[in-house]
């Protein structure tokens, strides 16, 4: 057979690098970078190297399938998609007569595009409120907390005019090999760079500075920076002077907070902590670079408030080589953030009724810890079904006893699918779900280009 080549856009993480797929033979496929992709020049991480192996893999479901057995047991009866989608609303609509509307509920994990879109809409058909996704953990608290605190979520403009960068809670090296050829650039330029992560990461190993914390002491040791930045009378004074509202409540409120117990927290030398803030607030420009560690403790608001803070006094925001500000919209409206006619379906105060729910009014979905105690206690409410999309609660969700205790309450449970998970494994309907090399969507990549996905039913045969 002639080889045949198509480009398409990586979907395992939200880089969203470009990949170059070649058939060789039937079944047989080569997958390299793109070098025209302006962020990757050709290069791919080993998720994306491996990617037609999860396509392929022997493991994959291939057709829906229907518990016969006890739950979790892994006992299947094959059946048809129609069967499938038929039994799944009618047991959608039985939960919904006997425990109200929100008593089912939608959970998705990392998006396949429009996929959180999708699922919303679907939630909104079902007059349900419980949508719900891994944002409490991943993205939210550092969004949320910075947007609070400066008005938008500032971006890493890292060049050769950084100076100083503090990876906190992030490890680039291992999960965005895309940034690294600027972070080495500035590094190369002679950046000091200061590591803050309990593990030996390879930042701590490189890094000029490696502050070990003490895990979930993070709030601690940035409150302690944004101390002794304000006692040292070391921030930007023309900067908090004309940008900053409340500096002298800020200044204030930490006289309350002794060094010496803030150090003491984090587990880390005070004199430590005073040398690398020196360094941060005298660099001009600087960069605090900060990762999904920072959106997983129950104060990770909060930290990143604090963090948001040290970015304005030290005047490092909107600065080339410094933090810059987002421009322009999203060019791919739906997938992130949501489209606002799909989240008014439902006013405001209707969302808040979600189990779970913060109380942060851009933040409407459920959380798992609601829903987990919700089908544990009926309270607010019982929710009795739901549909899982792309997502293993049972390693995922906080507690994972008590969530398989609660699934284990459930009337019904539908799972859309790789392979069989062991959330899967308790679902009463198993959906076989596909591949991002085999469905059509959009993404946008880091250079903000809109990429197809291309979906050719010859590649893989599915029963």
């Amino acid at each position: 057979m002639n080889q045949q080549t198509k480009i398409t856009t990586c979907g395992l993480c939200s880089t969203g690098c470009r990949l170059t797929i070649t058939q060789t033979a039937p079944q047989q496929y080569k997958v390299s970078g793109d070098k025209n992709d302006p962020v990757t020049h050709g290069a791919l991480c080993k998720k994306g190297l491996h990617a037609i192996d999860l396509m392929l893999h022997p493991a994959r479901l291939t057709q829906p399938l229907k518990r016969i057995g006890a739950r979790g047991a892994g006992q299947w009866q094959p059946i048809s998609w129609q069967q499938a989608i038929t039994e799944t609303a009618e047991q959608f609509n039985q939960s919904q007569q006997r425990y109200g509307n929100n008593s089912l509920f939608f959970s998705y994990g990392y998006s396949k595009d429009f996929i959180n879109t999708q699922l919303l809409r679907l939630a909104n058909h079902c007059n349900s409120v419980n949508i719900h996704g891994p944002e409490t953990v991943c993205w939210a608290p550092t969004k949320f907390g910075r947007e609070y605190t400066l008005g938008y979520n500032p971006s890493n403009d890292v060049n050769q005019h950084t100076e100083c960068i503090i990876f906190w809670g992030v490890n680039k090296h291992n999960t965005r090999f895309t940034d690294m050829p600027a972070i080495n650039q500035a590094i190369d330029a002679g950046a000091t760079t200061i590591c803050i992560d309990p593990q030996r990461s390879y930042h701590a190993k490189q890094a000029d500075y490696w502050l070990a914390l003490t895990p979930g002491s993070d709030l601690a040791l940035a409150l302690a920076m944004l101390k002794i930045v304000i006692d040292s009378n070391q921030y930007d004074h023309q900067f908090v002077s004309q940008y900053c509202l409340g500096f002298t409540e800020l200044s204030e409120h930490l006289q309350a907070f002794s060094l010496t117990e803030l150090a003491n927290q984090c587990g880390v030398n005070l004199d430590l902590i005073k040398e690398i803030t020196e360094h941060y607030i005298t660099a001009k420009p600087a960069i605090i670079m900060s990762g999904n560690a920072l959106d997983h403790n129950p104060d990770s608001l909060q930290v990143n408030r604090v963090i948001a803070m040290l970015m304005a006094i030290s005047g490092n925001l909107e600065m080339t080589g410094g933090h810059s500000r987002p421009q322009g919209a999203t060019l791919i409206n739906g997938r992130w953030p949501y489209d606002e006619n799909d989240v008014n379906h439902c006013d405001a105060k209707a969302r808040a009724n979600s189990v779970g729910t913060p109380a942060i009014p851009e933040y409407f979905r459920a959380t798992s810890q609601g829903l987990t105690q919700a089908m544990l206690t009926a309270k607010p409410y019982p929710i009795k079904a739901g549909l899982i999309v792309g997502s293993n609660p049972l390693l995922s969700w906080p507690d994972s006893q008590q969530v398989k205790q609660a699934f284990e309450q459930l009337d019904f449970l539908a799972v859309s699918e790789l392979f069989m998970t062991p959330t899967a494994l308790m679902a009463d309907i198993v959906f076989p779900a596909a591949s991002f090399m085999e469905y059509q969507g959009i993404s946008q990549g880091q250079d903000v280009d809109s990429l197809p996905r291309g979906n050719d039913s010859s590649w893989r045969s599915k029963s």
